[in-house]
């Protein structure tokens, strides 16, 4: 009798042990998120380079454009030269000869031209907050600018588009920026 209550206890702690390892790694599956902070996914430490799961090719230098109209960005003028690249590159206006309105935006890549500007607002509710440094923001936003700068030309960029439609919460997005290298051919 003491023999099988005793199977059935260690059956039961193993059961339980197990249980508790699939649910971690369900919880782990169902969330896509890993056990990184919020300041993790938000800076990437110079020194430190994520692991990359997306790599685009940049044939010379990453194109920058002269725009007619050039707004200058909250971050500076570092961040302006790839901000009214980005504006320029991903937004098309038409004239629209039929209707009430005399144009049309065409927005090209879409799920990327959002992500950006929702990363951009983002960062400016932070910075009024003080809950991100102004050094970090630069740093993130020039990489995000010059990875959507690089994408807006690239036909392979499906994969990326598809996670970025998964992330709705700016810091997933930023992480997502994280994953990018830009590989200079």
């Amino acid at each position: 009798m003491k023999r099988i209550i005793s199977m059935a206890v260690v059956l039961v702690i193993t059961m339980a042990a197990m249980a508790q390892k699939g649910e971690l790694a369900m919880n782990e599956n169902i969330s896509g998120k890993d056990n990184i902070s919020k300041n993790e996914k938000e800076a990437t430490p110079v020194g430190k380079k994520p692991k990359a799961a997306f790599i685009f090719d940049v044939y010379g230098e990453i194109p920058t454009t002269k725009p007619v109209f050039e707004a200058e960005h909250y971050l500076g003028s570092d961040i302006t030269g790839k901000w009214n690249t980005f504006i320029q590159n991903y937004t098309h206006e038409y004239d629209v000869t039929i209707g009430f309105t005399d144009s049309s935006v065409e927005i090209l890549k879409p799920s990327i031209y959002k992500a950006v500007n929702k990363v951009n607002k983002y960062y400016k509710k932070a910075l009024k907050k003080e809950e991100v440094s102004r050094e970090v923001a630069i740093f993130n936003m020039g990489h995000i600018l010059d990875c959507a700068n690089v994408m807006c030309f690239d036909d392979n960029s499906k994969s990326f588009e598809e996670a970025l439609k998964s992330a709705d919460e700016p810091e997933e997005i930023i992480a997502l920026f994280n994953q990018v290298t830009l590989r200079k051919l």
